[in-house]
């Protein structure tokens, strides 16, 4: 149940990003496109979102699991059909994927790109803006139980230079643990039972 609620979710996200893609066509050969492997769950979002973190301008999808990304079109002359571009996406079926001879070629947009890298650093610095709540937030309980704490752990230390022992005890408390809050299990049991 749990990994069926995170493969939900990883393949809804890349979903919402291909709605901002503009069609280039269907070519016979991918220019200087290159391949970015290939994937079992493979969409239009997943490979948008993979050339979007490269910020590249064009993705092409090939043989039903394979993203391609780059900055310039294929060559007009490999311009083809869109019926050699009908093979469905593995991870996407509604959406075709290329095809065996051909790549579905897409332009990003541009404003997309830059919105990503934005939201990217945004998270960045609101995980960081959250680990230091979490770390001030601790570091009074943890004093509290530094003497009990660094004796039972390194007690020639303690006893020796007790200056030592409650250094070592504030500063753990900067790093992170593995314990989870109340909140966390909350989110947990409601997301997950």
């Amino acid at each position: 149940m749990k990994f069926l609620a995170i493969a939900t979710i990883c393949l809804a996200a890349p979903l919402a990003l291909a709605q901002m893609l503009e069609t280039s066509g269907c070519y016979s050969n991918p220019g200087s496109l290159r391949t970015q492997g290939s994937y079992p769950y493979q969409s239009l979002g997943y490979c948008q979102e993979l050339c979007m973190k490269g910020a590249r301008k064009y993705m092409a999808l090939h043989d039903n699991d394979q993203c391609w990304c780059g900055d310039s079109l294929p060559e007009q002359e490999d311009l083809v059909s869109d019926d050699k571009c009908d093979t469905p996406c593995t991870g996407w079926p509604e959406t075709m994927c290329g095809g065996t001879k051909g790549w579905s070629v897409y332009q990003l947009d541009k404003e997309s790109t830059d919105t990503s890298s934005t939201s990217t650093e945004t998270s960045t610095d609101s995980s960081s803006t959250s680990a230091l709540r979490s770390t001030s937030s601790s570091a009074p309980s943890t004093e509290r139980t530094s003497s009990s704490a660094s004796s039972s752990a390194t007690p020639s230390v303690s006893a020796a230079k007790p200056e030592r022992a409650s250094q070592s005890a504030s500063s753990s408390a900067a790093s992170p643990t593995t314990s989870t809050s109340a909140a966390n299990r909350r989110f947990r049991v409601s997301l997950f039972h």
